[in-house]
C-alpha cells in the first residue's frame, strides 16, 4: 500500500493513466477478426494530448512503447520501473501487476487498451467502486483503513 502512495505522491495525486498492451494481444485480434479495434499508440497520444494538466502514469508490457512514451513525455511521466526484458512478453512479478491496477484505478483519468481483460479489470474497479473519487477526495483514506 505505501509503495501505491508513493507512486500517487510522485505524481502529486494529479495524473491520468494508460495501459497499453502490445504483446500477444495483437496476434489475437488478428485471430478473432477484430484489429480494426486495435488501440493505436495515436489513440493513448491523443488522450495525453487533451490532458495536458496531469502527470502521466504509463503501464505497459512493451519496451518499444515505453520507451516511445517516455520519449514523447518526458516531463509528465514522473515515475516509470524500466522494463529490462525485451523478449515478447514483460515478465511482471505479482507485486508490479497490482501496483499498475491500483495506480491506473485511483488516477483522474484513464485510458486502457481495447480487449485486454488487465484493462477492463481495471475500469471495472474505477467504475463499480468509485475508489477514485473517495481517494482523491481523502488521499488518506487508504493509509489510514490499511494500517
Amino acid at each position: 500500500m505505501n509503495n501505491i502512495i508513493k507512486i500517487i505522491k510522485d505524481l502529486n495525486n494529479k495524473y491520468v493513466s494508460i495501459h497499453i498492451r502490445r504483446t500477444d494481444l495483437t496476434n489475437h485480434l488478428k485471430h478473432i477478426n477484430k484489429l480494426h479495434l486495435y488501440t493505436k499508440d495515436n489513440d493513448f497520444i491523443t488522450f495525453l494530448n487533451k490532458n495536458t494538466e496531469y502527470n502521466i502514469y504509463l503501464a505497459t508490457d512493451n519496451t518499444e512503447t515505453q520507451n516511445k512514451f517516455l520519449k514523447l513525455y518526458p516531463e509528465r511521466i514522473k515515475h516509470i520501473k524500466k522494463i529490462n526484458n525485451i523478449e515478447n512478453h514483460r515478465k511482471t512479478d505479482l507485486q508490479d501487476a497490482l501496483l499498475d491496477i491500483f495506480v491506473c484505478a485511483l488516477s483522474n483519468k484513464f485510458k486502457g487498451t481495447y480487449y485486454s481483460s488487465f484493462s477492463q479489470f481495471i475500469e471495472l474497479i474505477r467504475r463499480d467502486n468509485n475508489i477514485k473519487n473517495n481517494f482523491h477526495n481523502n488521499p488518506l483514506l487508504l493509509t489510514e483503513k490499511y494500517k
